[in-house]
């Protein structure tokens, strides 16, 4: 706003000056106007009466002059005429003494217009015009008035220059306000905000200026600043993600390897042991000797002991994976094979819903893509529920792999999606996690979605998760499709 005040301020000083000096000469044109109004009516006065002096002088004398003046000196009249014989005009005039310029003047004939005070001290003008008879000049007429007349028109001139200044100034102030305002009061009020805006880290709103002036041009170069800090800012805030990210997945994969030499541990100490456990629990239950209730103790005995045996195949597995025996396999024929043997294990039959294309063929190891939709659909058929529904869906898609800044490419992808509770938004991060489960105790080892993480990677792929708590869940099997897959080997 200071700015704005500045302008008006400047303007308003600028009007007071031109209208002052405006005022100036229109007061001093104006008076010049009037003296010489006053001089040519004077003149025109004075010639009359001149011609008629002259006309009569012949005959009547020079009292004829004197009685002519005082005819036409009325009172009312307020022009003063007086009779001036030519041997008094080189001495005093109306007790002011006459210049030898303006004496020089009047005898060459002209006329003499002049301004000074009376007897009375107050101005007046005098006007003497020459009286000629024949050839012989016989006197000068001298009229006279006061002032009064033109110091009451200048004092109008005045008052009226006065108030159209005002008037002027007033206009001009108020429209220069209104107008420095609306152009650059309130444009440059909304700078200083967007300034410290900024400098606190607020770049989402930009400074809305339609204007193509300076200020505008202002404002489009604050606003192209904040693009460029909001991108940078978001550049920054990208590369910054993508450190965490691989920082977590450095530790990921450590952890992972951490975990596996201690599964490879802990499987080969217990093979032996679980294997003298199943075989005793055989002897047992076949002993003749054995009661009914110890054979069927056994039975549990040998149950568990084969429950734990997979577990820890599990981990060697998992510990030790295999190298993936690639050949070309057409995903559909094999999902619909995988999904008709788990047909027959899940209540009711009819859960899983398969979705077949087109032929999309993969190089990959048949047995263990088999194995991860597996694990995947018993995962998903389990958190659906005795009501719920499973649908998997084959299609290829150009996918970009996570965390990476690789092209696009295209994949095949298998889509598992369930109708259950979801995945909170806490166990999110660790499914893929060893041993990180979510079921009851002895109804899940944790170890399948980890295995299964492993071999998609191993096929150079991935495994990607959808889920909203509440609204099911969808796992995406991500893999190379067969020529993208022969251009990587090769």
């Amino acid at each position: 706003m200071r700015v704005a005040a500045k302008l008006i301020l400047t303007v308003v000083l600028l009007l007071i000056g031109l209208r002052t000096i405006d005022g100036y000469l229109t007061v001093q044109r104006e008076l010049q106007m009037f003296r010489t109004d006053t001089h040519r009516d004077a003149v025109l006065l004075g010639d009359v009466l001149g011609l008629l002096i002259s006309q009569r002088w012949s005959d009547e004398g020079q009292d004829i002059a004197e009685a002519v003046v005082a005819v036409a000196n009325r009172p009312e009249h307020p022009v003063d005429i007086h009779w001036i014989s030519k041997d008094r005009i080189t001495f005093v005039t109306r007790d002011r003494a006459i210049s030898t310029q303006e004496r020089e003047q009047l005898l060459h004939g002209d006329d003499l217009f002049v301004e000074f005070d009376d007897a009375q001290g107050m101005a007046r003008y005098f006007t003497y015009v020459p009286v000629d008879v024949g050839d012989q000049r016989v006197g000068y007429l001298e009229l006279s008035e006061t002032t009064i007349a033109r110091d009451t028109y200048v004092n109008s001139t005045v008052r009226r220059e006065i108030l159209l200044a005002l008037t002027v100034l007033l206009i001009g102030a108020a429209a220069t306000a209104g107008m420095g305002l609306l152009i650059v009061g309130w444009p440059l009020q909304s700078l200083p905000q967007t300034i410290r805006r900024i400098g606190g880290g607020d770049l989402r709103e930009p400074l809305r200026m339609n204007r193509r002036d300076e200020i505008g041009q202002l404002a489009a170069g604050l606003n192209a600043l904040c693009d460029r800090l909001r991108e940078a800012r978001e550049a920054l805030q990208r590369e910054t993600d993508a450190r965490v990210a691989a920082m977590d997945q450095l530790r990921h994969v450590d952890r992972l390897a951490t975990i596996g030499r201690l599964a490879s541990g802990v499987a080969h100490e217990m093979g032996t042991p679980l294997n003298v456990i199943s075989g005793r629990a055989g002897m047992i239950r076949q002993d003749p000797s054995s009661s009914d209730q110890t054979k069927r103790y056994a039975d549990i005995i040998s149950k568990q002991a084969d429950r734990m045996t997979a577990i820890v195949k599990n981990l060697l597995g998992f510990a030790r994976p295999m190298r993936p025996q690639r050949r070309r396999i057409e995903v559909n024929a094999r999902g619909a094979e995988t999904i008709s043997l788990l047909g027959s294990r899940v209540q009711p039959p009819d859960s899983i819903e398969f979705e077949s294309g087109e032929s999309l063929f993969v190089q990959a190891d048949e047995s263990q893509i088999q194995q991860v939709v597996t694990n995947i659909v018993v995962n998903a058929v389990e958190a659906a529920g005795e009501r719920g529904t499973v649908r998997v869906a084959v299609r290829k898609v150009k996918a970009q792999p996570p965390g990476t800044d690789t092209a696009m490419k295209t994949y095949v992808a298998i889509e598992v999606q369930d109708d259950g509770p979801g995945i909170a938004e806490e166990h999110r991060a660790r499914i893929f996690d060893p041993f990180f489960t979510t079921k009851d105790v002895g109804k899940g080892t944790g170890l399948g979605l980890s295995i299964s993480w492993g071999i998609v990677t191993e096929h150079g792929g991935w495994i990607g998760v959808n889920s909203r708590s509440g609204d099911g869940a969808c796992f995406t099997i991500y893999l190379p499709s067969e020529n993208d897959a022969c251009m990587e080997e090769c």
